[in-house]
């Protein structure tokens, strides 16, 4: 479950492990990695180009995340 993993690291504010957990998800083929561009959790790194790679290591749409701006969770 490293996209799940992900997800738990970015409602903690730490973008290093939320990238590393999604790079997981990428290798393991996690079905929760398909959520990608519509992940709540996730909006707060859509400026974050590294987002737009894992993105596009899954097979994903690119232009899905990189066109939108940032969006910051509410604490």
């Amino acid at each position: 479950m490293p996209y799940q993993i992900a997800q738990i690291q970015a409602a903690r504010d730490d973008p290093d492990a939320t990238f590393e957990w999604l790079d997981r998800a990428v290798a393991t083929k996690d079905p929760g990695i398909a959520f990608l561009p519509s992940d709540p959790f996730l909006m707060r790194y859509r400026g974050d180009p590294r987002l737009t790679q894992v993105a596009l290591k899954a097979g994903l749409r690119a232009d899905s995340i990189s066109t939108s701006e940032a969006v910051p969770m509410r604490r």
